[in-house]
């Protein structure tokens, strides 16, 4: 089996958002129910604590659910009530402009 270079990055272990660091576990989530779509994030923003599931494929995946988990948690702590259908589709978009634009990104880090 061939890792690409991608995979072998790690997601980072905590993210502030709105001042408050959230810890970031990668962990396998108990199976779902046949017939069930797979949880490949989840977000408790009461105990600040974001999950990623491990069975997430490949590094752009876990980043892209870490995205959405990020949405979530601005969706809660700013009452947005956005349907989960909405942070989907927002993240989607948000990330395909992030991957797209390296430049764009890097000019947060100056």
């Amino acid at each position: 089996m061939i890792v690409s270079k991608s995979d072998k990055k790690k997601i980072i272990k905590e993210i502030k958002i709105f001042g408050t660091k959230y810890k970031i576990s990668e962990i396998n989530f108990l199976e779902k129910e046949k017939g069930t779509a797979i949880n490949y994030g989840e977000t408790w923003v009461c105990h600040e604590k974001i999950n990623i599931n491990k069975v997430a494929k490949g590094f752009d995946h876990k980043l892209a659910t870490l995205l959405h988990e990020i949405f979530e948690v601005i969706n809660e702590k700013l009452e947005l009530e956005l349907e989960h259908s909405n942070i989907t589709r927002f993240e989607t978009a948000v990330f395909a402009v992030l991957k797209e634009n390296p430049e764009f990104v890097k000019l947060f880090l100056k």
